[in-house]
């Protein structure tokens, strides 16, 4: 290659967005602490149902991007990527500890040469209740950036 930026085929600009894609799971950790017990999909606007995450998804895409989801396991966007999909948008999963420099730097390898080269990249990710995702910090925005 001669340096020059990959592009998704379709010239589409790419938006990453990091975590928090499962907001809701009806039987979730974080679903039963937001809202006291089980919330069906169905109970709660299609808008909202996947927290700031699913929304900026959904922003990206009625935009016309792809959108790219990173998250630690595929089936925690999976209720996001179908309803993006009902709508046409053009999405992608990629599972991705952000705590890891070596996934880090592999997943957006990864977006270059599958999807593009980001136009957008959102960090979205926090420590859950369980204290299963590691918190933020500098030094790990740096690998985000760098990557």
């Amino acid at each position: 290659m001669n340096g020059s930026p990959v592009h998704h085929p379709s010239a589409k600009p790419v938006a990453v967005l990091i975590g928090a894609m499962s907001k809701l799971q009806t039987s979730g950790a974080n679903t039963l602490l937001a809202h006291g017990g089980h919330v069906g999909g169905d109970e709660l606007p299609r808008g909202s149902r996947w927290g700031v995450g699913g929304a900026l998804a959904q922003k990206f895409a009625a935009e016309g991007h792809v959108v790219v989801s990173t998250t630690r396991r595929r089936e925690n966007a999976a209720e996001l990527v179908e309803a993006l999909s009902e709508d046409g948008a053009e999405t992608v999963v990629i599972e991705m500890e952000w705590g890891s420099e070596a996934s880090v730097e592999a997943v957006f390898g990864e977006i270059r040469d599958g999807v593009g080269v980001p136009d957008v990249v959102v960090f979205n990710s926090c420590v859950d209740q369980d204290q299963k995702s590691r918190p933020s910090s500098p030094q790990r925005c740096r690998t985000i950036a760098a990557a």
